[in-house]
Formats: C-alpha cells, structure tokens, sequence
C-alpha cells in the first residue's frame, strides 16, 4: 500500500527496511483499522514507524484513507473509517528500526 506505482520496493524504501519487517508493520497498520471498524468506531489512530523522511514518509497521514476505503471497497469492513496516523518511537524499537 505504501509502494508508488513504477516503484520498487528498493526505490521506495527509504528506512532500508527488511521485506518481512515491512510486511508486519503493514499488517499491524491494517489489523489495526479492521479491529476499529470492527468495533463500530468512526476514527481510528494507528501507529506508524517514524521517520526522518519528509512528511513522514512512507507513513505519512496519508496512507490511512486509501487503505480504509480499500478495506471497506472489499466487504473487509462495514463501514468508513477516518484514519490518523501517530509517528511511534516505540514501534521503531519494537521492529529494530533506528529511531530518527
């Protein structure tokens, strides 16, 4: 989801990140909103590795929406949901990313 289009993921990965760490971040980002709608809620704040990238980036305040409405487009959840990302120091370290 992070990934621009006619990237690669060596082209987009700033952070240097393994591929299976990356994988479970992402994971945690989409089990996160899913255990939000699925709890009836409108909005949810997911944790997001920081960066000292621009923004954010590749897990900017963007990155939420697209995947929500990705999720509700497939019947994964029943309803929109506003996400809002929240830069965590503690999730680079829980994933051995260097901490900006």
């Amino acid at each position: 989801m992070t990934n621009t289009r006619l990237l690669t993921f060596q082209d987009s990965n700033p952070l240097r990140l393994n591929g299976h760490v990356a994988v479970a971040i992402e994971n945690e980002i989409y089990e996160s909103i899913i255990a939000a709608a699925e709890a009836g809620k409108s909005e949810v704040t997911v944790r997001v590795i920081h960066s000292s990238e621009s923004g954010n980036w590749p897990h900017d305040g963007l990155i939420g929406e697209p995947m929500a409405q990705f999720f509700l487009k497939y019947g994964i959840i029943d309803h929109e949901i506003r996400v809002h990302t929240q830069p965590s120091d503690e999730m680079n370290a829980e994933y051995g990313v260097p901490i900006p």
